[in-house]
């Protein structure tokens, strides 16, 4: 008992030392060195693979180690480790048309790295390391021609810098983010899946014919890439289905606020959530189909004079099927979409 003691005093003071080195890192130069070298450090690549193999699919599965997906112009695959993390290690093998990356199992024990402390200078490596190492490691991938991508990751986020798709992309995740270019790709399939968030740009989903998202929160939206793509409603997705997860299911949020249609068809199962829909009811002839367990709020709709006050007077609008504005009712293109939720509030 009295060693656990001790070993847990150690820890405390070793706390203590490192939050008050951290605290000075900005007002003591040989601190802002070590710093500014660790920074070069991260953007540093380090090949870990290069061959000339023919895939047409591609498997990542990696642990907190981001990933980031490049298109290039040589025959080689490669494959960079970026940054430092001493505990990373990562597998590669390919089979057929099939390349698979795998980081490894590992066990990152911070107590037997203060067992090595020698000086001040060991502690203050340990400190910056574990300041960059989760958020900045990753491994870069550049691959000559299109394939099926699959990547899974715990927390790790997933970058995809150019259109490298074949017919489809997959990604799962407990915590991680992902990123598309944002470009008219040609992906026949996007699958989503994450315990976490999900921030996607109407951008991003551009050229992909089915999307499907599975995740606690949603977000999709609308940026300054809409308003420099001509005849842009062609190339929206052909159907989205959107389902929050109910691994906690008093928790999640579906949020859509766009300035073009989200998709042709949007199906979206909140379940006990709250969803929230920003669409362009002005412009385009939307049709909803949408069902609630507690309550339809429309006051949006109503201060864009869209919907009359008479609309809202019942509190409790639980349903709602049919085109809200009327002045389009007589639009050839119509978009469709398709709610269930807990509480849902059109803007």
């Amino acid at each position: 008992m009295n060693k656990k003691l001790s070993i847990f005093a150690v820890v405390l003071i070793i706390i203590g030392i490192i939050g008050t080195i951290f605290s000075g890192i900005k007002s003591m130069p040989y601190f802002m060195k070590v710093m500014s070298n660790a920074e070069k450090e991260i953007n540093r690549e380090t090949n870990i693979y290069n061959k000339d193999v023919d895939i047409n699919k591609l498997y990542i599965s990696t642990i907190d180690s981001n990933i980031v997906i490049k298109k290039h112009n040589k025959n080689n695959i490669v494959i960079n480790e970026k940054g430092k993390d001493k505990y990373a290690k990562f597998e590669v093998n390919s089979n057929e048309n099939l390349l698979e990356i795998k980081q490894l199992e590992n066990s990152r024990s911070k107590v037997n790295d203060f067992y090595n402390i020698k000086n001040l200078n060991d502690l203050l490596n340990i400190v910056v390391e574990n300041i960059y190492k989760n958020t900045n490691h990753s491994i870069v991938v550049y691959i000559p021609k299109d394939a099926d991508i699959e990547v899974i990751t715990e927390s790790g986020n997933l970058k995809i810098e150019d259109d490298i798709f074949l017919d489809n992309l997959t990604f799962k995740t407990s915590l991680g983010y992902v990123s598309l270019p944002k470009d008219i790709l040609k992906l026949s399939k996007l699958d989503i899946k994450s315990n976490g968030s999900v921030q996607l740009a109407m951008s991003e989903l551009l050229g992909i014919k089915d999307v499907n998202i599975e995740a606690r929160d949603i977000n999709i939206y609308s940026d300054d890439k809409d308003i420099f793509i001509n005849d842009i409603e062609s190339y929206i997705p052909e159907n989205i289905a959107i389902n929050q997860r109910i691994n906690n299911p008093n928790y999640g949020n579906v949020n859509i606020n766009t300035n073009i249609p989200v998709a042709n068809n949007i199906n979206i199962n909140g379940y006990n959530s709250d969803v929230t829909l920003d669409l362009p009811i002005q412009k385009y002839k939307i049709n909803f189909d949408i069902k609630s367990s507690e309550n339809i709020l429309l006051q949006g709709l109503v201060n864009k004079n869209i919907v009359s006050d008479k609309t809202t007077i019942n509190e409790n609008i639980r349903e709602i099927k049919g085109i809200l504005n009327k002045q389009l009712e007589n639009l050839e293109k119509q978009y469709n979409v398709n709610v269930k939720s807990q509480n849902i509030n059109i803007y």
